[in-house]
């Protein structure tokens, strides 16, 4: 299990641990240790809230027929970040379609949040990229949470639904004239 990172102040010329984390930084690292440090790329709680309860919204106002299709507010996410590109792909050529068949039919059964694709005898297997806070920046955070909203508006037949302009315009709304 990984430790949270330390906060650190730099002074120009070290970082020096915040005095709470200091007695975790002598745990953590030996005198004379060399360490790589990366910024991190925090992502707003609300931000990250705000985008879950769109998405059970939006699937709780999902039509009936596509019950087989998105069975659990998790499956529609899923299937939002596989669509939008949000997700990673690996290809497997079988001996013959009978095994692409079996291999396509057990990943349905082992992970049936992924999307199994079979052409011939070929097997894509797309999996939904994580978006939980430790993996996914605030970036790449935004960037999958507005496609994933855009495509969900589009199963819901909301044409003109656009999540980052409406994003924009609720950060500067325009002044209108008294």
């Amino acid at each position: 299990m990984s430790q949270p990172p330390i906060p650190m102040v730099w002074n120009g010329a070290h970082f020096t641990p915040l005095p709470k984390f200091t007695s975790l930084a002598v745990d953590s690292y030996g005198a004379g240790e060399i360490v790589s440090l990366a910024p991190v790329d925090k992502r707003s709680g609300k931000s990250h809230d705000h985008f879950f309860a769109a998405m059970q919204e939006m699937w709780a106002t999902l039509p009936e027929s596509t019950g087989d299709r998105y069975p659990t507010v998790e499956a529609f996410r899923k299937s939002a970040l596989i669509a939008t590109g949000h997700c990673d792909t690996d290809t497997t050529v079988c001996s013959s379609n009978a095994e692409a068949l079996r291999l396509r039919a057990v990943v349905q059964h082992v992970a049936p949040e992924s999307l199994a694709v079979m052409r011939n005898n070929v097997v894509t297997i797309y999996t939904a990229h994580s978006q939980s806070m430790k993996a996914m920046g605030a970036k790449v955070f935004q960037k999958s949470k507005d496609d994933c909203l855009n495509w969900a508006a589009q199963q819901l037949g909301l044409d003109g639904f656009d999540a980052a302009r409406d994003r924009e315009a609720v950060k500067s709304p325009s002044r209108q004239a008294a």
